[in-house]
């Protein structure tokens, strides 16, 4: 039996939205405060029909289970199983001949926007690499990175894949004194392989502010439909993409500022603010009132807010709940006001 034990943090795209679909480059961070915990254990099976396990506290009925063949079935009994399934279909040719249990210790809620499906995918394809395929380089091997992809366009629809990226470039920095890290990510028009690199922001990242959640999920594959479908989606993708590259030349506080108020109206544009949501704008007219400068983020741009001000000025002036500020690059308390 082989068994291994992965970590994949959080992520964040932000700028180059919709860009990176375009081959254009993006901007994310990774972050330890959340994260997906895996055991994956893999065992072989050739007599009876091979298992697959997925056990997890955060799941109502605590554990799924299917078999390998209902991996070529095209209606399984619940989303859940669907999931895994889609997401299990381009390692087939592996698992076909094994049992496989895979269990989530720690786990965030998708309504954050945090990225919790392309971790679970993260996750699984490292421990399949350690056990199929020789634990070879992740950024030099072709067949991970195809494998990757089909699971994203299986359980997405369509995707950048940068969120896998960033998540994986994280987990294998191995950094503890990083808990933080920026990624510069673009795919390449003639490989399955993305160029990914790691960026230092010009200034002290403590004065970067928060996240705030706003209790709205946001459908990615939805959202990416959409946005395949408009007219000016060359246009909207460029001018995401010319952000991210203002940012990565730039990163300043300044020219900060003024790249999230650029990517508002680009976002208003596009008509993918939700803003039939009452308690959106609802937000929306609070921090303005503040003259807080923020951004919305996520493919719908609805899942979080990104706001350049400190969490305690949130908190004492804006009236933000302390429990809506899920993410801050300094912790909560530890920033002067803005």
């Amino acid at each position: 039996m082989h068994e291994v034990n992965v970590k994949i943090p959080a992520k964040a795209m932000l700028f180059g939205e919709y860009g990176v679909l375009n081959h254009g480059k993006a901007i994310a961070v990774t972050f330890d405060q959340y994260f997906f915990k895996f055991n994956i254990k893999v065992s072989s099976n050739f007599k009876d029909s091979s298992l697959i396990k997925i056990k997890s506290d955060f799941f109502s009925s605590k554990e799924i289970e299917f078999s390998i063949k209902e991996l070529e079935l095209k209606t399984p009994l619940d989303k859940k199983t669907l999931f895994f399934i889609k997401l299990l279909q381009p390692w087939y040719c592996y698992i076909k001949n094994r049992n496989i249990e895979i269990s989530i210790l720690n786990s965030y809620s998708p309504s954050l926007g945090f990225g919790s499906s392309s971790a679970i995918i993260s996750g699984i394809a490292v421990a399949f690499n350690s056990i199929f395929l020789d634990n070879k380089p992740i950024f030099s091997n072709p067949i991970f990175w195809k494998n990757i992809r089909q699971s994203i366009i299986n359980v997405q629809g369509k995707g950048s894949g940068y969120d896998v990226a960033v998540q994986l470039a994280h987990y294998l920095s191995q950094s503890e004194n990083e808990p933080i890290q920026f990624w510069v990510f673009q795919n390449q028009e003639d490989s399955e392989i993305p160029n990914i690199t790691k960026f230092k922001p010009k200034d002290d990242i403590n004065l970067y502010g928060c996240f705030l959640k706003t209790n709205i999920y946001s459908d990615t594959k939805k959202a990416i439909y959409i946005f395949s479908q408009d007219n000016k989606k060359e246009e909207f993708a460029n001018s995401h993409t010319k952000l991210a590259e203002s940012f990565i030349n730039d990163s300043s506080i300044k020219n900060l500022n003024y790249l999230m108020k650029s990517a508002q109206v680009i976002a208003s544009k596009q008509n993918i603010l939700p803003v039939e949501e009452t308690t959106f704008n609802n937000l929306i007219i609070q921090l303005n009132s503040y003259k807080v400068t923020f951004k919305t983020m996520g493919a719908g741009h609805g899942d979080c807010l990104w706001t350049l001000a400190t969490p305690d000025y949130l908190i004492n002036n804006c009236k933000i709940l302390k429990d809506d500020i899920v993410f801050a690059f300094s912790k909560v308390g530890d920033l002067n006001e803005r």
